[in-house]
């Protein structure tokens, strides 16, 4: 199945390719040692059926929220889960602090390839929205960076099994 991702506004605009890879049925593999690869898919949300005027129905009353998952490159962490509640916007980001520390319900990570805030993530009905936010080491949509260093990119609608990359490969000298 081809998908392809549109710019968030009312001026129609080129698709974006979408060359990617699923060697399980829910996860991305990357090339880069470092970056962080994400996948959005829809999970039942509200067990109980009963509507709290988030999320998106199934059509039989149960609410679904978008689920941003976050899958490390090279085990560098643990799978990560985001619900992502309608009109709330996720920080993708490096650890600056005590507020920014890494755990699982957040978007911060310890790593040297994210920019402090890198990148934002959030629904709005039934879509999922990415922006870079100026950061440094890029955003990838499908293999494609979204802006140039240091820019902060357009809206970016993703559909389901997206390959979003957060970072590039840093190496220093030594080459690690």
């Amino acid at each position: 199945m081809s998908t392809s991702s549109s710019r968030h506004s009312s001026i129609p605009s080129s698709p974006v390719s979408s060359g990617y890879s699923t060697p399980t049925s829910s996860s991305y593999s990357s090339h880069s040692s470092n970056s962080y690869s994400t996948n959005t898919r829809h999970v039942n949300s509200n067990s109980n059926n009963s509507s709290n005027g988030h999320g998106h129905s199934n059509g039989h009353g149960a609410q679904y929220s978008p689920i941003l998952v976050l899958e490390p490159v090279n085990n560098t962490f643990m799978l990560k889960s985001l619900e992502l509640p309608d009109q709330t916007k996720v920080k993708i980001g490096r650890q600056t602090g005590v507020a920014t520390a890494p755990n699982p319900t957040n978007g911060y990570f310890d790593s040297r390839v994210l920019s402090r805030i890198h990148a934002e993530v959030w629904s709005e009905g039934n879509k999922v929205y990415l922006r870079d936010l100026k950061s440094s080491n890029g955003t990838f949509l499908n293999g494609r960076r979204l802006c140039p260093e240091n820019t902060e990119s357009e809206v970016f609608e993703l559909n389901q099994n997206d390959n979003v990359e957060f970072g590039i490969d840093i190496t220093d000298e030594n080459g690690v």
